[in-house]
């Protein structure tokens, strides 16, 4: 007697398989404000769960995305940031220290698909880019003490 095949598990219910390692990671997102990264996220569960690879913690944090429970941000060069925040808003941040605050402000209207060749707006988002308090008074007081002329917030240089 055969076997029959197993039906293929719908991807939805796939994606919203829970696991007690997205659960945590979830406990981790909730009301957090600080948009952290995946390997921010990493570092604090790896204290729970020792085996956990960065990809679990990515492909979980893609699955959330996915499900409409997380937004991923990507205006930081250097690596994705995430926000449990889905709800309007604006982000400040800093090009020196990288730093990433969120600013309650209205939504801008999109344009009119008729003013703009049929083109359907889906998603937008504000980012304001430019320096913090902090890094902007150790920029001042480094420029001070050398009295040097320096712009108040540069961009992070990478390294190489």
């Amino acid at each position: 007697m055969k076997s029959r095949p197993k039906p293929a598990i719908p991807a939805k219910a796939h994606a919203a398989r829970r696991t007690p390692q997205r659960d945590a990671l979830e406990a981790l997102l909730e009301g957090n404000r600080s948009h952290p990264s995946a390997e921010r996220l990493h570092a604090a569960l790896r204290r729970r769960f020792p085996g956990l690879s960065l990809a679990t913690v990515y492909n979980n944090l893609q699955k959330l995305v996915a499900l409409g429970r997380l937004a991923e941000l990507r205006f930081d060069p250097e690596r994705l940031r995430f926000d449990p925040d889905l709800g309007v808003h604006a982000h400040l941040f800093c090009l020196s220290c990288g730093e990433v605050a969120d600013i309650k402000r209205p939504a801008p209207r999109p344009p009119e698909p008729r003013s703009c060749g049929g083109f359907r707006t889906v998603h937008s988002e504000t980012v304001f880019r430019g320096c913090c308090r902090r890094c902007a008074a150790k920029k001042s007081q480094t420029s001070k003490a050398s009295g040097r002329r320096t712009k108040p917030c540069a961009k992070k240089k990478k390294k190489r």
